[in-house]
């Protein structure tokens, strides 16, 4: 009788996921053109630009490194550790060993879900800081004898821009913040900038960690079977 031939799905996932982290990548220049997130004009073609970039230079050095990730991923099958001893204590560098594979997979196993929720940490507070951005630019509107930076540190000013920035900023003076000539002129520019960046940074790195997961498993030529029961490479079955 033939063997049947094991059963692996890495390849579809890995096509998936890889697929799913381009989107993601690209996906700041619809959310900015279409006015998905507020921001100020001038940072939107900011942002149009370079948040794809980096997401697409750090996707491709991920790639760049799939080997090196792969091994990190499956050192625990290609470089297996010995049985443990029934009948004696087990040498301290093996058990540190032991250990640190342990410690290792389950980063790699937490990491994504990890980097997801820091992806959605930075879109929450990428919509705060651009709200309390905008309300300290209305303000200035309001009072053009101060900067940005002076308005903040008003006494009887800053408290009112956090408890209610939206009210401090009506809609008509809303859209005169939003219109600012230059970058320069935009509170919090810095901040803005890495949080929305770092929104679809860290969901396409948590991607391209799962899609290199499976593409280690097909490279390796795992099953599912040898995947679920840890088998070592070249293991019989």
């Amino acid at each position: 009788m033939t063997q049947p031939v094991p059963v692996s799905y890495s390849g579809g996932l890995r096509r998936v996921f890889f697929v799913a982290a381009l989107v993601i990548a690209l996906l700041p220049i619809p959310v900015a053109l279409l006015d998905l997130l507020p921001a100020y004009r001038i940072q939107t073609r900011f942002l149009i630009f370079y948040a794809p970039l980096v997401c697409l230079l750090v996707l491709a050095y991920l790639f760049y490194l799939r080997d090196a990730l792969a091994r990190l991923m499956f050192a625990h099958l290609l470089d297996p550790l010995p049985p443990r001893p029934l009948y004696y204590p087990e040498r301290p560098d093996i058990r540190l060993r032991r250990v640190w594979f342990t410690l290792r997979r389950a980063i790699l196993a937490l990491l994504p879900a990890l980097l997801l929720l820091v992806s959605f940490a930075c879109l929450l507070g990428y919509v705060e800081q651009v709200d309390d951005s905008i309300a300290l630019t209305s303000a200035t509107l309001v009072r053009p004898g101060h900067s940005p930076d002076e308005v903040g540190q008003l006494p009887d000013h800053r408290p009112a821009v956090q408890a209610s920035p939206r009210v401090a900023a009506p809609t008509s003076l809303r859209e005169r913040a939003l219109d600012v000539p230059s970058t320069e002129d935009i509170p919090l520019f810095a901040e803005l900038t890495a949080l929305y960046i770092g929104a679809f940074l860290a969901a396409v790195v948590a991607l391209v960690l799962m899609g290199l997961r499976e593409y280690a498993r097909e490279a390796l030529g795992l099953s599912e079977q040898d995947a679920v029961l840890g088998r070592v490479l070249g293991e019989p079955e």
